[in-house]
């Protein structure tokens, strides 16, 4: 199904985007040690909850995806593969992290 696919494929790139917006506020309010702690720890429980997400979608309905960004020189290029084996090890990755 395109929802499913489509939902599976946001979800897994919003879970990147929140852990590296968790990695950029905890440098930015570096000097405040609660403050960084805190915004650490509540992106990375989002990331991880949209790694979940992610994952049982391609697991439960089969909706696998990929993304590549591809370049002149083949050197440069990479892909995003999710599979029922990767999202497998996404959902475990996500389960035990935060």
């Amino acid at each position: 199904m395109i929802v499913d696919a489509v939902l599976s494929q946001f979800s897994f790139f919003a879970s990147l985007l929140l852990f590296a917006c968790g990695a950029a506020g905890s440098l930015i309010f570096r000097k405040n040690d609660a403050a960084a702690n805190f915004c650490g720890n509540a992106f990375a429980i989002a990331g991880s909850i949209a790694g979940l997400i992610s994952s049982l979608l391609v697991l439960m309905f089969d909706s696998p995806f990929a993304y590549g960004m591809g370049s002149s020189l083949p050197l440069l290029s990479f892909t995003f593969k999710v599979d029922k084996l990767s999202a497998f090890f996404i959902f475990m990755i996500s389960l035990i992290s935060r």
